[in-house]
């Protein structure tokens, strides 16, 4: 018999859930690839019943799905939520989804997944009354945490959050992901790395200039001002999104394509990365705030917390040392943009002085692609580069 699979989310109403969460389920129920037994329930504080908040959800795929609704489609999909008010911060709450649960079906033939699209301040706390209520693992129950970023706020709460966490989900069913590495183009990297003749002998410091990732959007924080003002977008986006995009750029090949290998060899890139020193603050690091951000919901009006950054980083090994990493992001720029972009070096004693140096581009979003660029004559009679 199949387990019937219960994916608990909470933060249900929340920004993660509404852009990426559910448009990603309906996506797969598009494809053809969702279970039958998928059970979406979404635990929220407000006020909300089914009728209201699955609409809510339709509007959201609408606008950030790949598919945009098929009604047919969307029926069955929408008999799948149920939306759960309780409040996640309340331990007494916790009663209403244990006996939500404990209708649905037994433990024995269900697959629970948590996930905590919540504040990072709610990951103990919710995964403490979980195992108060008899939630967490047990000898023959298995639920699964999933957590997104930023996992705690520096090296010692990730530790102390790390360590209650193990407490009550254990290492193989706790999943702290980054939703970044499902984009198309990123799964595509380790490929075009590592299965092309013609790019592999050149990837290190002998023929790479420099390494530059830009990941830019036009809007703002939006009404993620007490989260953005604890974290900014050092905490939001390079700590998370961007060093695993270094590290996929930058990794050694990987014994296998088995999960632990890729990783062990991410955790080689981030460990060999140089520490700043207080001159490399002062010369390689720009932080920025743009112009209406004190104006935003919830946010300090002489807030100093940073909405862009740029910086200049170097890994301290054999294949890139000397290889600056440069890796700017911000909210509120002139255009949305996530690319990788490889610049190698002149050739020495170039024939064609006006040969300029080839670049490798991985578009990640929101356009989707490899390019690169090089040197050819210019039609006719000439030896003019194009």
């Amino acid at each position: 018999m199949s387990k019937t699979i219960s994916i608990v989310i909470f933060g249900s109403t929340g920004d993660l859930t509404h852009r990426k969460l559910i448009p990603a389920l309906y996506n797969l129920e598009v494809e053809g690839n969702l279970p039958d037994k998928v059970n979406i329930i979404a635990v929220g504080r407000r006020d909300y019943n089914d009728e209201i908040y699955i609409e809510q959800l339709k509007n959201s795929v609408n606008e950030f799905s790949r598919f945009k609704i098929n009604e047919s489609l969307w029926d069955k999909f929408k008999t799948r939520i149920k939306y759960l008010k309780m409040n996640y911060s309340v331990n007494e709450d916790f009663k209403i989804l244990k006996s939500y649960l404990d209708n649905l079906n037994s433990k024995e033939n269900n697959q629970y997944i948590y996930y905590l699209a919540v504040s990072p301040e709610h990951f103990e706390p919710i995964v403490t009354n979980l195992k108060e209520y008899g939630l967490g693992e047990m000898p023959n129950f298995h639920p699964r945490l999933v957590i997104e970023k930023p996992f705690g706020s520096n090296l010692e709460t990730a530790k102390l959050l790390n360590e209650r966490i193990v407490q009550v989900f254990s290492e193989e069913n706790t999943y702290r992901i980054d939703h970044y590495l499902g984009k198309e183009m990123l799964q595509n990297i380790m490929v075009i790395r590592f299965s092309n003749l013609m790019f592999e002998p050149l990837w290190n410091n002998k023929y790479i200039e420099r390494v530059v990732i830009n990941s830019s959007e036009t809007i703002g924080i939006g009404t993620r001002g007490n989260y953005f003002e604890n974290f900014g977008i050092i905490r939001d986006m390079v700590q998370s999104h961007l060093l695993q995009l270094v590290s996929l750029i930058a990794m050694e090949k990987p014994k296998t394509l088995n999960t632990n290998d890729i990783r062990d060899e991410k955790i080689k890139v981030l460990k060999a990365l140089k520490p700043f020193t207080k001159e490399d603050f002062k010369n390689n690091v720009v932080r920025g705030q743009y112009e209406s951000y004190r104006n935003e919901p919830n946010v300090d009006k002489a807030s100093t917390t940073e909405t862009f950054v740029a910086l200049k980083a170097y890994i301290d090994n054999d294949r890139w040392r000397g290889v600056p990493f440069i890796i700017r992001t911000g909210k509120k720029l002139a255009r949305k943009s996530t690319e990788i972009i490889i610049e190698f070096k002149q050739i020495e004693n170039n024939l064609y002085n006006t040969a300029e140096k080839n670049v490798l581009v991985f578009k990640i979003q929101p356009e989707e692609g490899v390019f690169v660029s090089f040197n050819t004559k210019k039609v006719g009679n000439t030896t003019d580069l194009v």
